[in-house]
């Protein structure tokens, strides 16, 4: 449910993000001490009460819990709040604050519908979109993980032709886990009165505690991303400043990297938390912009409103 982002080829930046990550990953963690103040005891009701005595016990019994929670119906509550609203390396020269919330129906066979509301501090219109969208999810193997979705896009702001210049987004994702590393690859395709087409790499590895803070499993997955883009033959420069950035682009291809270390904090079958430090690099901009690195916060939430059981067939 959430947006995505981008970078360039700059060995420095990626110290920057190392050395950033080092007092991002205790601040994040920190964090999880206080949301385990008022989650402790929710907890203790998710996951079974009985003693568990090994690491092995403790996994299998998470593991059948959110085996269980994948077989139900859910409808499902998100909060996402970003302290700078960019995408793809780009924040468009306003400094602004973003509020997501989500309405979600997640189906046991991997189908999915959802609404999702852009609150955006520094626009004229604060509610800036509306998202309406829906989506298949299954995975192939244990380790090979596929999805495809589509969204339809209103804007507020802007004339008409900004508002309709792109308002259908496609998206197909497919991810392959490795043990040692996860490789995810995404393609987004966005048409309206224009066309735009994007590809998204991205290489995650994941740490994972469980029964640590209150939470059934914590995970801490560093991720480095990487974004191409190619304009639309008839794509005016910055037409439409709330969506696409390859707008800001002077050519196809690479457009953005990206570091991001997110922390999950997660109690099966009732919410999951993640806060995340992103650290942009934009590149192959327009000359007639100045685009800079930029560093930013997010915290994603999902609260799990009901569930219920599929209907078994006679």
């Amino acid at each position: 449910m959430q947006a995505k982002a981008d970078y360039q080829n700059t060995f420095p930046t990626v110290g920057c993000i190392a050395i950033s990550i080092r007092y991002i990953i205790l601040l994040l963690l920190v964090s999880g001490l206080y949301i385990n103040g008022f989650t402790q005891t929710i907890s203790e009701q998710a996951v079974s009460s009985k003693p568990i005595d090994s690491t092995d016990q403790i996994i299998q019994r998470i593991d059948s819990l959110e085996e269980e929670d994948d077989n139900m119906h859910k409808i499902v509550f998100g909060l996402d709040y970003m302290n700078k609203v960019v995408y793809w390396g780009r924040d468009f020269g306003i400094n602004q604050f973003g509020v997501m919330p989500t309405l979600m129906y997640m189906n046991p066979k991997g189908f999915y519908a959802f609404y999702t509301g852009y609150y955006w501090s520094g626009e004229v219109h604060k509610y800036a979109k509306t998202d309406l969208g829906i989506g298949y999810e299954k995975f192939i193997t244990d380790r090979w993980y596929v999805s495809a979705e589509y969204n339809r896009w209103f804007f507020t702001n802007g004339d008409k032709a900004s508002r309709n210049s792109i308002t259908n987004f496609f998206s197909l994702e497919t991810s392959y886990d490795l043990d040692f590393i996860t490789i995810e690859s995404s393609f987004y395709y966005m048409r309206g009165n224009e066309e735009d087409y994007m590809l998204n790499l991205d290489i995650m590895k994941e740490f994972t505690y469980y029964k640590l803070f209150g939470a059934d499993k914590i995970t801490i997955y560093p991720t480095l991303y990487v974004t191409a883009g190619a304009h639309g033959a008839n794509t005016p420069i910055n037409r439409n400043q709330f969506t696409i950035a390859t707008y800001e682009s002077k050519n196809s291809g690479i457009i953005n990297y990206e570091g991001i270390l997110p922390v999950s904090y997660k109690i099966t079958g009732l919410t999951e938390i993640a806060l995340a430090y992103h650290y942009t690099y934009p590149v192959n901009q327009n000359p007639l912009y100045a685009i800079k690195p930029i560093s930013y916060f997010t915290v994603e939430s999902a609260w799990i409103l009901t569930r219920w059981k599929a209907r078994k067939k006679h």
